[in-house]
């Protein structure tokens, strides 16, 4: 048996959760019985763009031209010149690796919506397969910054009562149309 607050194992008997403190009505236990649960109801793919990743690096690296413009110009402008050659060479370098990086992991991480159950893989960097039962979800909610809002995307956050302190939980980034996604995910969690 499970609370239904927090979702802490409970030990047979009980009158309080040993983790929340809640009373354990009747309400407030949750028995899990053994469901196969294969019949996939959603999934979703971060949405790579191109134009969302390269603008800040734009807008970074011409801040720092103009500052290398500002500070070397005006002794020498051939200095001045060489050293934001440089550093655009450097903010390029970066770029390239973020673009590899961030296009191959989107394309490797998947996120499936079962009848009970999330199931999380990744096998870009690192290997790791998560399963969340709904149950212990404790929050969902959707954030955009004001660059996403412009590119359509936003990031989608899954809260659990995970104990581990580590993750608790999955951060789904940059879905393409977040806001019909995240309707659509709450729907086929609170059901």
């Amino acid at each position: 048996m499970f609370c239904q607050k927090c979702g802490a194992l409970l030990h047979e008997g009980a009158s309080f959760c040993s983790k929340c403190g809640s009373s354990l009505s009747k309400e407030n236990i949750v028995n899990l019985k053994k469901e196969y649960d294969d019949e996939l109801l959603y999934e979703i793919k971060s949405h790579f763009n191109l134009y969302y990743i390269l603008f800040p690096y734009i807008i970074l690296y011409l801040l720092l031209f103009f500052a290398c413009m500002l500070l070397y110009g005006s002794i020498n402008f051939y200095a001045g010149f060489i050293i934001s050659i440089v550093i655009l060479v450097v903010v390029l370098f970066v770029l390239g690796v973020k673009l590899i990086i961030t296009k191959k992991h989107y394309k490797k991480a998947c996120y499936k919506f079962y009848k009970t159950k999330i199931v999380y893989g990744d096998i870009f960097l690192n290997y790791v397969d998560k399963e969340i039962k709904y149950i212990n979800i404790r929050e969902i909610f959707m954030r955009q910054s004001y660059l996403q809002r412009f590119f359509n995307i936003g990031n989608i956050v899954l809260y659990t009562s995970a104990d581990s302190g580590y993750v608790n939980g999955i951060v789904i980034n940059d879905v393409k149309d977040v806001m019909d996604v995240y309707n659509n995910l709450k729907k086929i969690i609170e059901s």
